[in-house]
């Protein structure tokens, strides 16, 4: 991952107003509100081609991740349940400690504010993990496992 070079100085600036409390990532997602499954609603971020005009509170995100190291620390002392779905188990370990998760904005014509310039390149290759035929069921039981432990989605309609 490269980021742009006015991301990186975003994700600081948006990272010290929310005291270092906050999950940045390049691709935002929520889910159903009441489910148990890994349903996407919404999604926001360039890989997506939808730009956010502004920072977007979200679910979870899945690459480009940006946070303080004692924000990482919440993720690495809670022991994962597949040693895939890292996206899934950050997300939970977030919404446990109460800490926010966001996508910052992009200007879709300017990629010195983009999470991760090589956009839409990472992925795609026959090997990618959504590729696989039990990458949904994996999801959906990792996105169960949480729910019964209290993460619960949010009630935002549209991501921007």
């Amino acid at each position: 991952m490269l980021p742009g070079t006015d991301y990186l100085h975003k994700a600081i600036e948006f990272s010290k107003q929310l005291d270092d409390k906050v999950l940045i990532g390049g691709l935002g997602m929520n889910l159903k509100e009441g489910q148990s499954k890994y349903n996407v609603t919404s999604r926001v971020g360039a890989h997506y081609d939808i730009f956010p005009f502004k920072p977007v509170k979200v679910d979870m995100v899945g690459q480009s991740y940006f946070m303080h190291s004692d924000v990482i620390s919440k993720y690495t002392h809670t022991p994962p349940l597949h040693e895939y779905g890292e996206d899934v188990h950050l997300a939970f370990c977030m919404h446990s400690n109460e800490i926010p998760i966001y996508v910052l904005d992009i200007d879709k014509k300017d990629t010195r504010t983009y999470p991760d310039t090589t956009y839409g390149k990472r992925g795609t290759d026959i090997k990618a993990q959504w590729r696989h035929p039990r990458h949904q069921v994996l999801r959906d039981f990792l996105v169960k496992s949480f729910v019964e432990k209290g993460w619960t989605f949010t009630k935002i309609k549209s991501l921007i």
